[in-house]
């Protein structure tokens, strides 16, 4: 089984192909954002996406390595130094580095200045590569950048070679959510993985300890959108419209098996949109039913897991079953607090499914991080009834890890973004 996961090439490549991997060097980098080590998500994480390019990587024959600013390996080293160091190897064995970082809201200004300083040092011995969120709005931008040699837009499973192999100035394309899946994210090429689990083990959050958490995603789309027809107004994943795929239970339950026998893996942060592919409560029962029965089949550990969901998700038949499948910690958006506000959002049948939620939550020992969006549907006298709610639901004590409130960004590729852009 970890063979199947590690192979490096493909037999049917031309031999070519595989002469001009061995001569690359890709380098993936995730910079965090400032205060990101006290923030549970990226405290007991390490970053999905670079695991899922180093992946796609040594599926396409290159020996990556993935790093993820959170943890380097020495607390006192910078990443830049870290990154330095993988490029004087690469070169010291006759290969040539790909630096390739991931441009987001977030992270934007301190990525460009990485790829800045490296492309200054060590000029045309490197190529760099932008890819990510603000990348896809305007490439234009990047393109125009003396320091940066190559812009991806899309998913790295279609376009990733292109750039790689055949050093395409700019490559765009998107895998289809109707059919396909996001990669498995691996973690034999991750920078300091062992040690960054370690780390997390020491750490006590309230119930929680213990946790050596890796990243995946199991579910292309958004079952709310499907439902819909539409995603949210402030959403800028993309493909969220289509019918939602979860992973093949046989594959799924292998990465995970793969991830506890090989690391000592004991909990999953699950980033798909949302976990459970249907909106429809008999459906999700049966889903669940399907999802339990299938890792006993498969023989696989049951590990807790972190993973987004809705009010519609849990009620008094799916949270024994959420539980059961290994849910530890769901995180949940409230998309408003009172009949204006979830009808802009378009949600139907006022406040009532929301606390029978949280009711069915506490009741099955499940925990809940949620966030409050707020926007559509926003006037004083709504704004005045928020402070009750939030009373509401800070009654279900010690299961409600966080609750906070969430204003609608202007997220690049949103409707609202296209509507500012108008």
């Amino acid at each position: 089984m970890g063979e199947k996961l590690t192979q490096i090439y493909d037999p049917t490549r031309p031999e070519s192909d595989k002469e001009r991997a061995e001569q690359l060097f890709p380098i993936f980098i995730h910079r965090q954002p400032i205060g990101a080590e006290r923030r549970f998500d990226t405290l007991l994480m390490v970053n999905g996406t670079v695991g899922a390019l180093a992946e796609i990587s040594r599926k396409l024959g290159f020996r990556a390595v993935a790093i993820d600013e959170a943890y380097t390996g020495k607390k006192e080293e910078k990443l830049e130094e870290v990154v330095k160091r993988q490029i004087e190897f690469a070169l010291s064995q006759g290969k040539e580095p790909v630096v390739c970082c991931s441009v987001l809201m977030y992270n934007a200004k301190e990525s460009l200045e990485l790829l800045r300083n490296l492309k200054e040092e060590y000029g045309s011995r490197i190529r760099t590569v932008v890819g990510g969120q603000l990348v896809s709005i305007v490439p234009q931008a990047y393109l125009k950048r003396a320091f940066i040699d190559q812009v991806a837009v899309g998913d790295a499973e279609v376009i990733l070679e292109s750039i790689l192999v055949g050093r395409q100035q700019f490559a765009e394309g998107y895998i289809n959510p109707q059919t396909d899946h996001y990669s498995q994210v691996g973690y034999q090429d991750y920078l300091g993985f062992p040690d960054r689990l370690n780390a997390m083990r020491q750490v006590t959050l309230g119930p929680l300890t213990c946790i050596g958490m890796a990243t995946i995603e199991s579910v292309r789309s958004c079952s709310w959108a499907y439902r819909r027809g539409r995603r949210c107004r402030f959403c800028a994943l993309q493909g969220m419209e289509c019918e939602p795929h979860f992973t093949p239970f046989e594959e799924h339950f292998r990465h995970q098996t793969y991830l506890a026998d090989e690391f000592g893996v004991n909990w999953i942060f699950d980033v798909s949109n949302l976990w459970v592919p249907t909106q429809n409560k008999e459906e999700a029962i049966q889903w669940l039913g399907d999802y339990n029965a299938a890792r006993e089949q498969y023989g696989a550990p049951l590990l807790k897991k972190y993973a987004y969901l809705n009010t519609v998700s849990i009620n008094k038949d799916t949270a024994p079953l959420l539980r059961q499948a290994g849910i530890a910690i769901g995180f949940v958006g409230i998309d408003g607090w009172n009949e204006e506000t979830l009808r802009r959002h378009g949600k139907a049948g006022g406040v009532k499914h929301i606390f029978d939620a949280l009711e069915a939550a506490q009741k099955n020992d499940l925990y809940l991080r949620a966030n409050v969006v707020m926007g559509d549907g926003l006037s004083e006298k709504s704004l005045a009834e928020l402070p009750e709610f939030l009373k509401g639901v800070i009654q279900y004590g010690s299961h409600i890890l966080s609750i906070g409130c969430y204003f609608e960004l202007l997220l690049p590729g949103s409707q609202l973004w296209g509507e500012f852009k108008e």
